[in-house]
């Protein structure tokens, strides 16, 4: 019947509810701690080694890539949350949200099979890792 929520639906909603969080808690950290990134280096003594390297260059290149990862991220959460609000109103919108993040999970499912494959006994001995 239109209108009663089935009980997947309401874990979904949970889930999403809980992957919004955390990725506007990696969101909010990631792009505040892009601009400390060379300081926290320094402090655990990395830049020694990485100083004639250009190394150090590169990190206050990418630092303002991180921030902006960082806002992504957020609007991820924020995708998330209002996609669980949308699940649990039985909202149409709610459903649209819900397909979109879906496929964005598809390319994590597909990280997980390649690290599974490069952890493989015959891969990493291909790759001389044995």
């Amino acid at each position: 019947m239109a209108g009663d929520r089935p009980l997947g639906t309401t874990i979904m909603a949970v889930i999403y509810i809980i992957v919004g969080i955390l990725f506007v808690i990696v969101g909010i950290l990631m792009a505040t701690m892009a601009a400390s990134l060379v300081a926290i280096l320094v402090s655990l003594g990395a830049m020694n080694a990485m100083l004639n390297t250009g190394i150090t260059m590169i990190l206050g290149l990418i630092q303002p890539y991180l921030t902006i990862i960082g806002i992504v991220i957020i609007v991820g959460g924020i995708l998330n949350f209002l996609g669980a609000i949308g699940i649990i109103a039985l909202k149409p919108w709610g459903w649209i949200i819900a397909v979109i993040c879906s496929i964005a999970y598809i390319a994590v499912i597909i990280g997980i099979i390649f690290l599974w494959y490069l952890f493989q006994d015959d891969t990493k001995t291909a790759f001389g890792k044995y």
